[in-house]
């Protein structure tokens, strides 16, 4: 009877350590994709203030520069939001920021439909 309830004990304890680890793995997929979501913020963010010191530039040959610069930037910022979205694909505000992105590129369909992606998640997010 000791035996059993030793066992018993066992298992219980085992149960609760793989669920306890499972809710851990899902914590850091979750902490991941915010990582990964900030990480695109920052990139687009840093593509606007190269065009904002682009467009206070003087010199006009300066201007395509910082373009191809934040353009750099941009296509940095829709390879972590699209990463972001591999872990938490439902996240409405990378969607919403890959629609910016490929706006800003020219790549105006891929921004249309990533705006719509937003949309179906939360049809009241503008």
């Amino acid at each position: 009877m000791k035996k059993i309830f030793i066992i018993l004990g066992i298992l219980c304890l085992s149960a609760g350590l793989a669920f306890s680890s499972e809710s851990d793995s899902k914590d850091d997929t979750g902490d991941k994709a915010i990582e990964l979501y900030n990480s695109g913020v920052a990139h687009m963010d840093k593509a606007k203030d190269i065009i904002a010191v682009g467009d206070s530039a003087f010199a006009y040959n300066y201007r395509a520069t910082s373009d191809a610069k934040a353009t750099k930037e941009y296509e940095k910022a829709i390879v972590d939001f699209k990463d972001a979205l591999k872990l938490k694909p439902d996240m409405k505000e990378a969607y919403n920021n890959l629609g910016y992105c490929y706006r800003k590129i020219g790549k105006l369909e891929l921004s249309y439909k990533n705006y719509m992606r937003a949309l179906k998640f939360d049809p009241n997010f503008a």
